[in-house]
């Protein structure tokens, strides 16, 4: 029996599907610890104290339209993303409020790419994409997240 024919928006997500299982699999990685999560803390901290560490715009990094203070740091990220749930452990160990949208779904993926646009970075097959209140990482990148976090 033949298989039915994709349309080409179909063959453009089963695509991306495919990219980001594939560099997930790539770099297999067991979740960080508490211990290790803090560690990253107080490096963050030392660097942003001793001037060694400015957020600013770079290939991975976006600076968008500033939101409110409070407004939660948004995760787009997939279940089976391991620097997804390092991400989500380390701003459970900050005490710092998110959410996470799945980019599985449509509405994950549309606003995933809305908050790339909304700081000037392109699309992207990695994970995951962080929003803190505007500031938009490609990767978990802790300081860019304590940083973002902080500034006013």
């Amino acid at each position: 029996m033949a298989r039915p024919r994709m349309s080409r928006a179909e063959r453009r997500a089963s695509l991306a599907c495919a990219a980001l299982l594939a560099a997930a699999c790539r770099h297999p990685m067991p979740v960080l610890g508490a211990s290790e999560l803090s560690n990253m803390h107080r490096s963050c901290a030392e660097r942003s104290a001793n001037g060694s560490f400015v957020l600013h715009a770079r290939e991975n990094v976006g600076l968008g339209p500033r939101t409110a203070h409070g407004t939660p740091v948004v995760i787009y990220g997939a279940s089976w993303c391991v620097a997804c749930e390092d991400a989500a452990n380390y701003l459970k160990l900050q005490g710092i409020p998110f959410v996470e949208k799945d980019i599985a779904t449509d509405a994950g993926k549309a606003a995933s790419e809305r908050a790339l646009h909304a700081a000037g970075l392109g699309p992207t097959s990695s994970l995951p994409v962080i929003d803190v209140r505007g500031t938009v990482t490609i990767g978990f990148v802790p300081c860019v997240v304590d940083a973002a976090w902080a500034a006013d």
